[in-house]
């Protein structure tokens, strides 16, 4: 069962739920199934979807795993950019195929960010 959401200012509310559409929006616009960068992230996908609605009671880490699963990161130094028309590559750790031939063995699991730049997302 998840943990008790905390209490947040509403301006933090705000930006918790931007967050999530923002996350939301770019795996939609990646078209890959919640299962597939959940698997990449290492949680589960009802957590995923948690991030997705912003809730507050998600670990800041499974966030950040979700993030880096997508190829995003966050910059709170910058202001919100409204998302971009073309989405970036997959990040080859995400299977597309659905697992269909089961789960990846751990050696493939490990992170490979050779070659690939993050794209931030600002925080406001």
């Amino acid at each position: 069962m998840p943990s008790p959401s905390p209490v947040l200012i509403a301006e933090a509310n705000h930006h918790l739920t931007a967050l999530g559409q923002r996350i939301h929006a770019h795996r939609k616009a990646m078209k890959v199934s919640a299962q597939a960068i959940a698997q990449a992230a290492n949680i589960s996908r009802v957590t995923l979807l948690r991030i997705e609605r912003g809730v507050p009671s998600v670990t800041m880490g499974a966030y950040m795993n979700a993030l880096e699963a997508l190829g995003l990161s966050i910059d709170l130094n910058t202001r919100a950019l409204p998302p971009t028309s073309t989405p970036a590559p997959l990040p080859e750790r995400i299977q597309t195929d659905e697992f269909a031939n089961g789960p990846r063995p751990a050696q493939t699991m490990r992170r490979s960010t050779a070659g690939r730049a993050a794209q931030p997302i600002a925080v406001r």
